[in-house]
């Protein structure tokens, strides 16, 4: 289902995604949806799956624009450093080890 997100109006009737745990109930707004792929070991390639916490506001002002550089349409959804983000990933077959990645932060 993650793949529906590409297309632009099906993002329009669908901005947030609930996410809930045992402890919680959730509610995200998407940030952004973007295709990217699994990079090799000795590749320089962007790897969100390895971004887990940023210590710094530069550390996350580099992967929120990278995200922003690679996603397929502006949601009008600012990341802050501080946000709690989710982050989900499905494979995509267009690109070789291909992943479809939709980002979203916690609503307050």
């Amino acid at each position: 289902g993650l793949a529906d997100y590409k297309d632009y109006g099906f993002y329009q009737k669908h901005k947030k995604i609930y996410f809930d745990t045992v402890q919680e109930r959730g509610e995200y707004e998407i940030v952004a949806v973007f295709q990217s792929r699994v990079a090799y070991v000795d590749e320089v390639a962007f790897r969100y799956y390895n971004f887990i916490q940023a210590d710094t506001q530069e550390e996350f002002d580099s992967f929120i624009s990278t995200v922003e550089k690679l996603a397929y349409y502006d949601t009008g959804v600012e990341a802050e450093f501080g946000d709690q983000l989710l982050t989900l990933s499905t494979c995509d077959r267009e690109i070789t080890d291909g992943r479809l990645v939709v980002l979203a932060k916690k609503c307050d």
